[in-house]
C-alpha cells in the first residue's frame, strides 16, 4: 500500500504541516475509504474518491495540528493551510479582510 502513495503526498504533507509518516497513515485510510465505497478498485472514480478523501484528511489533520498551541501559533501557519481551501474561498477570505481593514481605518479617521 505504501508504494502506490501519490508522488505528491510529501509535498502535501510539507505544505500541511502535517509529518510524512502521518501522511501516509491518513493515505492509507483513504484507500481504504475509497475501497468501500468504489464500485470497481482502482478505477478513475476509485482514485479520485481516495484523493479526495486523502486531501480532506489532511485538511484535518492541519487544522488540528494548527489549533493546538496557544498565542500566534495558528496566524502563522495559517498561509500554509490556504492552499488547502479552494480558490473561492481564499477570495472570499481576503474580501472579508480587506473590507474588515476598510471599516477600521474609516472608524479611525
Amino acid at each position: 500500500m505504501k508504494g502506490k502513495s501519490p508522488k505528491i503526498l510529501p509535498w502535501i504533507a510539507r505544505k500541511a504541516g502535517v509529518p510524512l509518516a502521518r501522511a501516509e497513515e491518513l493515505w492509507i485510510d483513504a484507500v481504504i475509504y475509497a475501497t468501500q465505497r468504489a464500485d470497481i478498485v482502482e478505477s478513475p472514480e476509485y482514485w479520485k474518491a481516495a484523493v479526495d478523501r486523502l486531501l480532506a484528511l489532511i485538511a484535518a489533520e492541519s487544522l488540528q495540528r494548527s489549533s493546538a498551541p496557544f498565542g500566534l501559533g495558528p496566524l502563522v501557519r495559517l498561509p500554509g493551510r490556504l492552499w488547502l481551501h479552494s480558490l473561492d474561498a481564499q477570495q472570499a477570505l481576503l474580501t472579508v479582510a480587506a473590507n474588515s481593514a476598510r471599516y477600521w481605518q474609516r472608524r479611525i479617521s
